[in-house]
């Protein structure tokens, strides 16, 4: 009876903390700014946002490598909105979105490209296959036309073997097409020059939405320093409350996870949940040593938006620089955002947890001991 009564007690304790909590403006400004700015990011992705936008053109009245190529890139405009492309009717109107900087750069395809092509296979060399129209040269150009050379080469790559089976090994015209497919394809099926394995936990996000996790993970980070503001506050008036810093954690957690499902940015609910839990563990004791060492909320206040920054450009928020991961170490976020993808990270993330719980639990100058 009497661990029910405490246990009630806490849980009262935890609604009055809550309470008192959602009567302070600067913690309900957070979180709506938060919210606002994921549904942002969210509303972004949903729209036409691409860094690089190509104008395609191709004679699509009959069967060409023109043709095929244009409709597999059109099929990505559906996975990744990295680079997104669209079909024109007319070579002008291709040309003029470029001028008009509706698009970046225009891919305009031979209309008789089999033909062009099947003779550059046999060594003949008469031209280009694809006449290409932008203002200036750039590095996401340079990507995106790495990608048109992996699909010529492909289309270029087939005529070329089958002229090569023509000359060295049929002498008469006998050698139907369909034959020349069939070795084609099975040549090139068992012949592959590399092989894919995935490793961690895929997850395909569109690019607009990826750093939204890195984001709402600096937003729980901001969550613990205001915790941990409100608790050095209250004791300085000699109030005994319970649960403030772990309240308004938890309150941060609870908000960052409802997004990311909302959004669809997480892997397994097993694994988000465990590197969340652990991530908050963290993230109260990485906030009380910052506070026992400054020993001033003064200080602990101007530390605030210096790790934040630190955070933001060290750990893989945007980029993962590899360079500075000894800095990258001492922060949560960092064994957060790099345990998610791969559960083998997970170990040094517990690791770094109970290194920071043992540290809080020794430190004797602490401010809120």
């Amino acid at each position: 009876m009497k661990g029910k009564t405490n246990f009630q007690l806490q849980i009262t304790r935890l609604i009055l903390m809550q309470k008192r909590l959602f009567y302070k403006k600067s913690f309900i400004l957070i979180f709506v700014l938060i919210s606002l700015f994921s549904f942002a990011m969210f509303i972004s992705s949903k729209n036409n946002g691409s860094l690089i936008k190509i104008a395609l053109y191709a004679d699509f009245s009959k069967e060409n490598a023109g043709k095929t190529i244009c409709t597999e890139l059109l099929k990505n405009n559906n996975t990744f909105s990295l680079i997104s492309y669209t079909l024109f009717t007319t070579k002008e109107e291709a040309v003029s979105s470029v001028d008009t900087e509706q698009n970046d750069a225009s891919w305009i395809f031979l209309e008789n490209i089999d033909e062009f092509i099947a003779k550059n296979a046999q060594e003949e060399m008469i031209g280009k296959a694809v006449t290409i129209y932008q203002k200036n040269d750039s590095i996401k150009l340079s990507f995106a036309k790495e990608i048109l050379y992996s699909k010529l080469f492909s289309e270029f790559s087939t005529f070329a073997y089958k002229a090569f089976l023509r000359n060295r090994f049929f002498f008469n015209n006998s050698f139907s097409e369909e034959k020349a497919d069939e070795i084609y394809e099975n040549f090139i099926n068992k012949n592959s020059l590399f092989k894919i394995k995935k490793t961690g936990i895929s997850k395909d996000i569109n690019f607009l939405l990826s750093p939204l996790r890195g984001l709402l993970c600096l937003f729980v980070m901001i969550c613990a320093f205001t915790g941990t503001i409100y608790h050095i506050e209250d004791k300085k008036r000699g109030q005994t409350l319970f649960f403030t810093k772990q309240v308004v954690i938890f309150d941060g957690s609870l908000i960052m996870i409802f997004l990311l499902i909302l959004f669809k940015i997480y892997t397994t609910l097993f694994f988000e949940l465990f590197a969340v839990i652990l991530f908050s563990i963290s993230l109260y004791h990485f906030t009380d040593i910052l506070a026992g060492l400054t020993k001033s909320t003064e200080y602990f206040v101007c530390l605030i938006p210096v790790l934040i920054i630190l955070s933001l450009i060290f750990t893989p928020v945007f980029l993962n620089l590899s360079i500075f991961k000894p800095i990258q170490m001492l922060f949560p976020s960092y064994y957060y955002l790099t345990s998610v993808y791969y559960p083998k990270n997970f170990i040094p993330f517990v690791v770094y947890t109970i290194i920071l719980c043992s540290i809080n639990c020794f430190q004797k100058s602490h401010p809120l001991a």
